[in-house]
């Protein structure tokens, strides 16, 4: 196997303590034929201290300078690296052991790829509930659209690039949009290569500003640019007309969902599905949207109204039990569904709990609890279940036709905890349970009880209502 030198990218500010992650990671590396070029942006705290006292790794080079931002933060050192293969890399990021071992075997599978971009696992502020992302085969039209993501995890060949290595420094964010539209249109998709491993560890959380929801006023603003800077170059037609359209109210709606993930249905929210329905009033992405919300509604002739009385995910006050509709005994894994196991508890589940060993791929479906009918359309009704994940992650929500609502993660760090699951659907078949552990094995999760509860339904609904004043005009 040959060795070529890897120039790994490092912009930094004020990163302490989770440069040190990085740079620990960087130790573990069995592939030693690498630098690491730091952008440091004039830190404040003690990063610089830090960086330099760094003597262990092959090569280290830093400048520290103010900087416009990202961009010009990553263009500055991309400019210093001496090698032909490149890795950007983040202060909350952490290369897996053998990432750049793996990179270079890469290199030789697909010499000719310009870059070669894998999927990451993102972890809360502990280190906990990690979640993994693949990303798809490189498609320009669902990119323009924020449909797919194409993530930075990976290498950049700079030969074949070219004079496309550059992020624009005029953009306050989203700098990887514009860079990944110019990418998607000097390339085919053969030498966009995505190998579908996990090559890192991100933090999700507001260390990053893409886990910030006030973050997305301005991501939308210069995803927008972007767009409309690229679509203007393509000329003026019908078909560039539409794909503006179509792209713009792409654009708003991953903002939504991004936001949704992050904070539920907010007034921002709404706002960005309004503006969405402008554009796109009958797109499905928006009405999956306005099924998991239920904060909106849009009609058959795209008039788009706030619900005033979404039911809460959690009881909002008192609520009575109701006997019937749910029980553990009629918990089953389907055969499709192997090799996951259900292991049903006794009638009194204090004392043995149901256990479920869920299939082993991540987000795999592994158990059902049905929800038969009978229930009454003036009430909320809601399943409460007290669980205990004994090994690695679960996923546990209301699986509708071809989707799953109101989805809780757990994990083992959690202990026995009780998870509330909205019956908001009469198409629903029940509770689905399926793994979401991204280590490659199964979760064994313990179900000690589960009660049926429900409570009247609010006419009207203060903070709905405020999402309606918020988002009128």
């Amino acid at each position: 196997m040959s060795a070529p030198l890897i120039s790994l990218v490092l912009p930094v500010r004020n990163a302490m303590p989770h440069v040190r992650g990085t740079i620990e990671a960087l130790r573990r590396q069995k592939y030693r034929n690498f630098e690491l070029i730091i952008q440091d942006g004039a830190s404040t705290d003690s990063t610089l201290d830090y960086l330099r006292s760094i003597d262990d790794l092959p090569r280290v080079e830093i400048v520290s300078a103010p900087d416009t931002g990202i961009g010009q933060a990553y263009n500055r050192g991309i400019a210093r690296t001496k090698g032909d293969w490149m890795c950007l890399i983040a202060a909350d990021e952490w290369l897996d052991d053998d990432a750049l071992e793996r990179g270079v075997r890469w290199f030789e599978q697909y010499p000719d790829a310009a870059v070669i971009y894998c999927g990451m696992r993102l972890v809360d502020a502990t280190g906990g509930k990690p979640r993994v992302f693949i990303p798809p085969p490189f498609d320009l039209n669902r990119f323009l659209h924020n449909e797919i993501s194409a993530t930075a995890t990976g290498f950049l060949n700079r030969k074949r690039i070219g004079s496309e290595l550059y992020y624009d420094e005029s953009l306050k964010s989203c700098p990887d949009y514009d860079f990944w539209i110019r990418l998607g249109s000097k390339f085919d998709s053969s030498a966009l290569v995505v190998v579908p491993e996990v090559h890192n560890t991100a933090l999700g959380d507001r260390t990053s500003m893409s886990y910030r929801v006030e973050s997305f006023d301005q991501f939308i603003k210069d995803k927008l640019f972007i767009l409309n800077r690229y679509v203007d170059s393509l000329g003026d037609d019908p078909e560039t007309r539409a794909l503006r359209t179509s792209a713009s109210a792409g654009i708003h709606i991953w903002a939504a969902e991004s936001i949704y993930a992050l904070s539920g249905p907010s007034s921002q929210f709404v706002q960005c599905c309004r503006d969405a329905a402008s554009l796109e009033p009958h797109s499905p992405r928006l009405a999956r949207l306005a099924r998991r919300s239920e904060v909106f509604e849009i009609d058959a002739l795209g008039q788009f109204t706030v619900n005033p009385t979404p039911q809460p995910w959690s009881p909002p006050g008192e609520t009575r039990a109701v006997a019937g509709l749910m029980d553990t005994r009629e918990i089953y894994s389907d055969q499709s569904w192997l090799p996951a196991k259900v292991r049903k508890g006794s009638r009194f589940l204090s004392r043995r709990p149901t256990v479920i060993v869920t299939a082993p791929g991540p987000w795999n479906y592994s158990a059902l609890i049905p929800l038969k009918s009978g229930m009454d359309p003036r009430l909320w009704y809601w399943a409460k279940l007290n669980v205990r994940v004994l090994s690695g992650q679960v996923g546990i929500g209301l699986l509708v036709p071809d989707d799953i609502l109101s989805e809780r993660l757990v994990g083992a760090e959690e202990g026995r905890v009780d998870v509330f699951v909205r019956l908001n659907r009469p198409s629903a078949a029940g509770i689905m349970i399926r793994n979401g552990s991204l280590n490659g094995g199964p979760s064994t999760v313990e179900v000690h009880s589960l009660t049926v509860e429900c409570s009247p339904r609010v006419d009207s609904n203060p903070a709905a209502a405020g999402l309606r004043a918020a988002t009128t005009g």
